[in-house]
């Protein structure tokens, strides 16, 4: 008696094997069909009853003022620019105030979700937030913004105050060389050609010791530089570039991500479910007879 090969017979038991599958497949297709409409309907329903979520993003600059006034380059010029803080430093703090001492809340409305210098920047920060809204998205970023404008507001107003003092200072000095000038002039009238001259060497060793090595040319100069600077112009507090970046389109829920997965996700679980019950009811057959 002649035997068909081993290959042969496997392979005619995987294709009836296959054909029983699919034969169970299609006869419990309404099944199958209503247990993916089921848990597609129930994804669907949290995806569109699920509050949304919105997000927006700003650009800041942080602030910063010239240290020098040179006439021969723009006042604007990155070489004359002191920038009021450390990126790096100053996203580090502000993620302590508005992120971290947050985290333990829970159902918050809005958020603040990032605070992070772009790549390669030195005197940017970015700042994104999440709220139930654009507008409070938008509120949430604006509360960084003006802490961050009000804290530097305040070195600014010091570091203008500092040299409004030195130029007053000068001011000083320049006018007490002026009186004794004055002085003297009205002095050398009734005086010799010798007295005049030590009169003279007299002011001029005073003024050295109130006013160090300092010219009074050399004060003049100092003075009209610190004055050049006290211009508005050479102080530029931190801002948004731009304008606050907003979505019109929540960031969640993605609604037909979550609808997609959850038919793919029906789909398979009822074809599970129907390849248990055919094999239950197989048990139960063989019990029988």
């Amino acid at each position: 008696m002649q035997q068909k090969p081993t290959g042969q017979n496997n392979y005619q038991e995987d294709e009836i094997d296959l054909r029983e599958l699919f034969k169970v497949i299609w006869l419990r297709k309404k099944f199958i069909i209503i247990i993916t409409l089921i848990i597609t309907l129930a994804a669907g329903v949290y995806a569109f009853n699920k509050t949304p979520v919105y997000t927006a993003k700003a650009l800041v600059e942080i602030g910063s003022y010239n240290n020098n006034n040179n006439n021969n380059n723009n006042n604007n010029n990155n070489n004359n620019k002191v920038i009021l803080d450390s990126a790096a430093n100053l996203s580090k703090k502000l993620n302590i105030l508005f992120i971290d001492i947050f985290k333990n809340e829970k159902d918050r409305e809005f958020k603040i979700t990032s605070i992070s210098v772009p790549k390669k920047s030195t005197n940017f920060i970015e700042i994104k937030a999440e709220a139930n809204s654009n507008d409070m998205a938008s509120k949430e970023i604006l509360k960084v913004v003006t802490y961050i404008k009000t804290q530097h507001q305040v070195k600014l107003q010091n570091i203008l105050n500092d040299r409004a003092t030195r130029v007053a200072s000068i001011n000083r000095q320049i006018n007490t060389i002026k009186n004794k000038q004055l002085e003297v002039l009205s002095k050398e009238n009734n005086l010799n050609g010798n007295e005049a001259l030590l009169n003279s060497l007299q002011l001029i060793s005073m003024i050295n010791g109130e006013l160090g090595i300092r010219s009074i040319s050399q004060l003049i100069s100092e003075k009209t530089e610190l004055s050049l600077l006290l211009n508005k112009q050479n102080y530029k507090n931190s801002a948004i570039i731009g304008k606050i970046i907003i979505d019109n389109n929540p960031a969640k829920p993605k609604k037909k991500l979550i609808i997609t997965v959850a038919f793919i996700a029906g789909f398979i679980f009822s074809i599970f479910l129907v390849f248990i019950m055919n094999a239950f009811r197989k048990e139960t057959d063989e019990a029988a007879t």
